[in-house]
């Protein structure tokens, strides 16, 4: 695990190899349905209005915006 924190209004917690989970009625549950952040170790995630800005140490940034990750 990396560090849990908040992102609009839901917990979000970054575990490496896994990928993306949120915290919901006391469970972590994952956030996608395809491990793309699995082999990425995420630094931050920003809640933008629609959408959210992810970033790794190496891979870069990305926006998770209607259930799609793009670069």
């Amino acid at each position: 695990m990396m560090y849990l924190q908040q992102v609009g209004d839901q917990l979000i917690l970054p575990v490496i190899h896994q990928g993306l989970y949120r915290l919901e009625n006391d469970e972590f549950l994952r956030c996608l349905t395809r491990l793309f952040f699995a082999d990425k170790r995420v630094v931050f995630i920003l809640d933008q209005p629609g959408d959210w800005l992810i970033g790794t140490s190496q891979s870069g940034f990305f926006r998770f915006k209607d259930g799609v990750i793009s670069r």
